[in-house]
């Protein structure tokens, strides 16, 4: 937001969002994120899925992951388990979807799903947001 130049109200505003909602997440008073409401803050920031989600607080008041603390090649793959259903389940995705990502495009995909699974209390897989983060690629990049 503060890239863009935008208070919350003009952000809640520009994606047709409820007043306080986007104030409602920022305080981590939003436990389940509505796939909805993360596509149309994304937007309206022309960020990543992985850069909005990495700057929300979870129910914790912490970050979600400290991607943005760190560099990339810092992150330890701390469940391995999670990471593997994260990878079939987008690569499934994929091929019911008879399309071809880029390695980079597969890759930013799966790290969605698996900083999103993390995020969750306990750390589980979202095929909904797998789903929707895989048909966003593939409309960005048809």
């Amino acid at each position: 937001m503060e890239a863009k130049n935008l208070s919350i109200s003009t952000l809640e505003r520009r994606a047709g969002l409820s007043t306080h909602s986007i104030r409602n997440i920022l305080n981590g008073k939003v436990k389940k994120l509505n796939l909805d409401t993360l596509r149309a803050v994304a937007t309206v920031l022309e960020c990543s899925l992985v850069d909005l989600i990495n700057t929300l607080p979870s129910s914790s008041d912490r970050i979600i992951h400290p991607i943005t603390l760190k560099r990339r090649s810092q992150i330890l793959l701390d469940n391995h388990k999670l990471m593997l259903k994260c990878c079939k389940i987008v690569s499934q995705l994929i091929l019911n979807k008879d399309h071809v990502l880029s390695v980079y495009s597969y890759l930013d995909v799966v790290e969605s799903v698996y900083f999103y699974a993390l995020s969750e209390e306990p750390q589980k897989l979202d095929s909904k947001f797998a789903k929707w983060v895989v048909d966003m690629h593939i409309d960005l990049n048809p």
